[in-house]
């Protein structure tokens, strides 16, 4: 007898089971389908166990029937397998899961380490000659081809971890066409080994109705109006933004590609996009030419293109007719915004455009210079709503910041802030800045029912508010609702899956999850885009770390968490929970002392009674030390508290449950734990279910004093 395969199944996908088992016999390949009506009972678990036990390939049906059913026997096939594999040398080609229908893999409900495999995808259960090929070769001890199409479906990506993983120099693609899915730059892709594919998903496929707006090129002979041009495409990208049923991929990652030699159809492959807008601007003197064109990406056919010259002071009607003709080319319309009205003070708008530039590098250093463009701008031309909006975001977003580093804004400070956001939003109520500076600031003072009304209206003004999309997922987060900042962390993923810090908090939550196999996913496709010379290197390598040690890879953790330590400067741009997590894994993998000289090397650096040191104390294990720190814990950081398994050792101290009642989250951490608890679930860990690798290895969990992942 040769070598079998083993097909999974859900009792509902019975007739789609024998379809492929029907295919994979007439091919020559051995598959053991069970048709049996019964199920269960000693003598037939004897038989599953030694079937998966001798098979040479485990195949999974993954169905809208799956997910429908949190129980059933299919799942103990598919925890026989995992099993299975944890006795088998790493890259050993065995488990192939497929997709028979529209199921996700970015929610499907199943093991993290169906996850770590490429899937492949059977529409309506329908084999092809190339499915039948890559199990063929998977029986012959050969991994899945890289980028082996498995169907030939209109409109979906059938991606393969190969494709996403393998360097191609210039851009990978995931696909062979251009506008079928996302795929990665190859810098960002040749360091992520065995990365999961759920996160990777990021924007499905290339709908017709997507675009991306590249940074247009600079013609003037000023070097200083690189950040005229580079805000005139950003305003276009926002006005595309606006129109219902559009895509369009945010600022962050469309602007990753100037200055980078790619072509249409890979920026297009990398984003998501079916189309590209590019272009150029020249200033000279008072007037101001721009030329535009629109890109078929499929085939780099023009769809449209034109030239425009302006005066300066008709900038926004310029923009807006431009962004018109944009959307009748792709056959939708742009709603009206009050701009085109409007004649707007062209060196208050010079100013505001270099002010987002600033704003947009998250440092204290640039907030600074942004405030003082905004401010600038704002003196020049008071009826510049813009202008308003700009100071009414830098206020509380370097306070955001300022808070994690252990400092506070004065409350006058947010007043001044309030003050802006109410008169932005007075000058120009169609301003989704406007509305997202007055939510942010309600987020950052804990008023977070208006933070939530503000959020929804800015994104109703703007569906395509990637970083909105972020906010809102701390938001989330902070009221209890981690499923639901997946969600928008995910929205905002599909937008803007280049965005480096966007890619470090969506890591986090997914630890947060004890999805540690997707957030290392994540996190190794941001460490591609960070070198280690720059700001955002040591917040990448925590959360990094705590998802290596949560998967039992103690060796790597360790040295991510020392890597955190390289530059030791709490100044820094931020480097949000790194430290806690970096200290919390060398502590916990044994190297107790080394954590507690790292701590002492930050302790001088901190405020004296800074709440940083809190959440420090008690990563090295001493929690009574940490309490009076923690009593001034920063809002904007409670929902670490509700959910991540450092504070899993404490969780049933009356001191803890105190400390919630004094910070007045009580509520929300109620709610956090009962959604942590149905996410496990419904993730089939359940509540005090071992985590991971990690547990079966027997090394510890919480403060290294339990051996589970209890929810309370």
């Amino acid at each position: 007898m040769g070598p079998t395969v083993f097909l999974s199944y859900s009792r509902d996908d019975q007739p789609v089971a024998q379809r492929i088992a029907e295919a994979l016999r007439s091919g020559g390949i051995e598959v053991w389908l069970d048709t049996s009506e019964l199920r269960g009972g000693e003598a037939w678990d004897r038989n599953i166990r030694l079937q998966i036990k001798s098979c040479a390939v485990f195949v999974p049906i993954i169905s809208g029937r799956t997910e429908q059913r949190s129980e059933g026997y299919f799942r103990f096939e598919w925890r026989l397998a995992i099993e299975r594999m944890r006795h088998m040398a790493d890259g050993v080609p065995f488990l192939a899961p497929i997709v028979v229908d529209e199921t996700s893999d970015a929610h499907a409900v199943v093991p993290e380490e169906f996850l770590r495999v490429q899937w492949m995808r059977l529409p309506s259960g329908q084999p092809t000659p190339a499915f039948i090929e890559q199990i063929r070769r998977m029986l012959a001890g050969k991994p899945a081809e890289a980028a082996a199409r498995l169907t030939e479906p209109a409109g979906r990506l059938t991606e393969s971890k190969g494709a996403l993983d393998k360097p191609t120099g210039g851009l990978a693609e995931a696909t062979g066409r251009a506008g079928e899915g996302v795929a990665w730059p190859a810098e960002a892709v040749g360091r992520s080994a065995g990365a999961a594919r759920r996160p990777l998903e990021a924007a499905n496929r290339a709908v017709d109705k997507s675009v991306a707006v590249l940074a247009f090129a600079n013609l003037s002979r000023d070097a200083e109006n690189e950040y005229f041009s580079d805000g005139i495409s950003e305003e276009l990208l926002n006005l595309l933004g606006r129109i219902p049923g559009v895509r369009v991929a945010a600022r962050t990652s469309a602007f990753y590609f100037k200055g980078r030699n790619a072509t249409i159809r890979e920026i297009a492959s990398t984003l998501g996009v079916a189309h590209i807008v590019e272009g150029s601007v020249r200033r000279f003197g008072s007037r101001v030419r721009i030329s535009a064109k629109l890109i078929n990406a499929a085939d780099g056919f023009q769809l449209w293109s034109d030239s425009f010259d302006r005066e300066l002071q008709d900038i926004f009607v310029l923009q807006d007719e431009i962004a018109s003709l944009i959307a009748q080319s792709l056959q939708l319309k742009l709603l009206g915004t009050g701009r085109a009205t409007r004649v707007v003070d062209p060196e208050a708008h010079r100013l505001v455009l270099e002010g987002r530039h600033f704003f947009g590098l998250r440092t204290a250093a640039g907030f600074a210079r942004a405030r003082q463009l905004f401010e600038a701008a704002a003196g020049i031309d008071p009826s510049f709503a813009d202008a308003h909006a700009g100071l009414a975001e830098v206020w509380p977003m370097g306070a955001w910041y300022e808070s994690v580093r252990d400092f506070t804004a004065s409350q006058e400070v947010m007043q001044h802030a309030a003050a802006e956001a109410h008169r932005a939003v007075e000058l120009d109520p169609t301003l989704p800045e406007a509305h997202a500076a007055l939510g942010l600031l309600a987020y950052v003072t804990r008023r977070w029912g208006e933070a939530e009304r503000c959020y929804l209206e800015a994104l109703r003004l703007n569906p395509n508010f990637a970083t909105v999309y972020h906010w809102y997922a701390h938001l989330l987060s902070l009221q209890g609702h981690l499923d639901q900042a997946l969600t928008k962390l995910e929205r905002s993923f599909e937008l803007d899956p280049l965005a480096r810090s966007m890619l470090i908090i969506y890591a986090s939550h997914l630890n947060l999850a004890r999805r540690y196999a997707a957030a290392l996913a994540v996190v190794d496709r941001a460490a591609a885009l960070i070198t280690p010379d720059e700001d955002n290197y040591a917040a990448l390598q925590g959360p990094r770390a705590f998802a290596l040690w949560s998967l039992g890879r103690t060796a790597e953790a360790v040295g991510a968490a020392r890597l955190v330590f390289r530059d030791a400067s709490w100044y820094s741009p931020p480097r949000w929970w790194a430290d806690e997590e970096a200290l919390f894994v060398l502590r916990s993998a044994g190297h107790v002392e080394e954590a507690r000289e790292r701590y002492s090397r930050l302790q001088s650096q901190l405020p004296p009674s800074g709440p940083a040191h809190g959440t420090l104390l008690n990563a090295v294990g001493r929690f009574e030390d940490a309490l009076p720190y923690l009593e001034h814990c920063p809002q904007t950081s409670l929902f670490r508290l509700y959910y991540h398994e450092i504070w899993d050792g404490v969780r049933e101290d009356p001191r803890f449950q105190q400390l919630l009642g004094r910070l007045g989250c009580e509520a929300e951490y109620r709610v956090a734990r009962q959604t942590l608890a149905r996410m496990l679930l419904s993730a089939g860990a359940g509540i005090g279910a071992p985590t991971e690798t990690r547990a079966a290895s027997g090394t510890g969990v919480g403060t290294g004093t339990g051996g589970g992942t209890a929810v309370s």
